[in-house]
């Protein structure tokens, strides 16, 4: 029962941010693939990202724009969301990031930022996929460079 009362929670909010969108600013790419970017929230913004991996888990990061370079945010695991078995879920850890640079036609991007949960299936006492823990990012866009 918790289950199903999960999964139409999360079919809800997806669904009403879809029609708030025409009025919320699009959020920008925080994450290209698995690789962290140097984009970040505006002050203010708020992002909710969820991922599904194998043995029926979630991974979810709420991230908040504190100033147009820096952003804070949360991040856990649930395991067994979907499929058999009890949902167990793992500590919560607090993700950041910094822009240090800001992208300029002669000079990238740079930011510092921190995400220390793993998340895929559940072995003994870790997960499938490590941490990226602490990281440094650069990125240019190409825009700035034609």
């Amino acid at each position: 029962m918790f289950k199903v009362i999960s999964l139409v929670a999360v079919v809800l909010f997806c669904f009403a941010s879809q029609v708030a969108g025409d009025s919320v600013q699009n959020s920008p790419n925080l994450d290209c693939i698995d690789t962290p970017t140097c984009n970040t929230l505006l002050r203010g913004m708020y992002n909710l990202h969820l991922r599904f991996y194998e043995g029926g888990g979630v991974l979810t990061r709420a991230w908040v724009g504190f100033a147009n370079i820096f952003m804070v945010g949360a991040t856990f695991n649930l395991d067994n969301v979907i499929g058999a078995g009890n949902i167990t879920g793992r500590e919560p850890k607090i993700l950041a990031k910094i822009r240090i640079t800001e992208d300029t036609p002669m000079f990238p991007a740079i930011a510092v930022g921190y995400e220390p949960q793993s998340f895929g299936y559940y072995i003994v006492d870790r997960y499938s996929t490590k941490p990226i823990g602490v990281y440094a990012t650069v990125t240019k866009g190409l825009g700035n460079i034609l």
